[in-house]
């Protein structure tokens, strides 16, 4: 069996090879942002275009209020006037070092500061743990490494980037600039692939949830209407099962899936709590209903 990163049934993705532009073309627009105490590496997608870089806070540890200042204009500079879809930030790690980490937490804070002032412009912050971003990085990219135990976390980055066509041939790109592009893949697979994956793998099994139902005494008035929906028909008798509705429609679409319209005939008896919940007709000795996602 071949490897599988999830990509091949998102819609959204109709590629014979996942890049990190694929990827990153999930995204309107966003800035990546790996913040050290010492070097801070970006990565900034928008208009199609990407661009890395790096940035380091010139005023010493003990002047906290002179490097939130630098790390603000550094900021305002790179955001611009363009309303970002997202913000990657990684998450930071608490140091046995007072005052490396006290600045560490401050810096990460001061995106969150700025977009509350309107001083910068983004939607959507995401904050995600170092071994989260990396996880699902080497997962994407399908990265094995071909000696056991190894270790090389750095390599690891680069040679999962590489794989995923990540081209730093134009100028040598630094530790925090290959972290940063690493934390936005991560974070894109994550949040926009594999939770989207996973929602389509499951549908939604409870007939009184997340379902639009028409009732009807006959089934040929419901499948003209069921005809006119969108999406394939599918047609399933109930009448001699001993289950309720809801157990069988369960069944039923945890094997078939969500995206059928389907029309389902059963002795009205046989309703139930769906009746009582949809206020459905219990006049008929027999219904169909028409049911489809909302």
């Amino acid at each position: 069996m071949g490897f599988s990163n999830g990509l091949e049934d998102f819609p959204l993705v109709q590629v014979s090879a996942v890049t990190y532009r694929t990827l990153f073309a999930l995204t309107e627009s966003f800035i990546s942002l790996d913040i050290s105490v010492t070097s801070t590496g970006w990565g900034r997608w928008r208009d199609g275009v990407y661009e890395t870089g790096t940035f380091s806070v010139q005023a010493p540890l003990e002047d906290s209020r002179g490097r939130r200042r630098e790390f603000r204009e550094f900021l305002t500079q790179l955001f611009g006037t363009t309303n970002y879809e997202y913000v990657f930030i990684e998450k930071p790690i608490m140091g046995v070092n007072y005052d490396t980490s006290s600045s560490l937490f401050q810096l990460n804070t001061v995106p969150d500061d700025m977009i509350d002032m309107s001083l910068i412009s983004a939607r959507t912050i995401i904050r995600e743990d170092n071994n989260m971003w990396k996880s699902n990085l080497h997962k994407v990219s399908g990265f094995k490494s071909k000696i056991k135990g190894d270790k090389d976390i750095k390599g690891m980055v680069q040679d999962s980037l590489r794989l995923l066509d990540f081209d730093e041939s134009d100028r040598f790109l630094a530790e925090d600039e290959w972290d940063a592009t690493g934390l936005a893949v991560g974070v894109i697979y994550r949040s926009l692939v594999l939770k989207k994956a996973k929602a389509l793998k499951k549908p939604k099994t409870d007939l009184r949830k997340g379902y639009n139902i028409k009732q009807y005494d006959n089934e040929l008035d419901a499948l003209e209407f069921a005809e006119k929906r969108k999406g394939k028909v599918y047609s399933v008798d109930f009448t001699d099962s001993k289950l309720s509705i809801l157990t069988n429609f369960k069944k039923l679409v945890t094997e078939q899936g969500s995206d059928w319209v389907y029309v389902l005939t059963a002795p009205t008896a046989k309703l139930g709590a769906l009746a009582l919940d949809k206020g459905l007709s219990l006049e008929y000795p027999v219904s169909t209903l028409v049911v489809w996602k909302r």
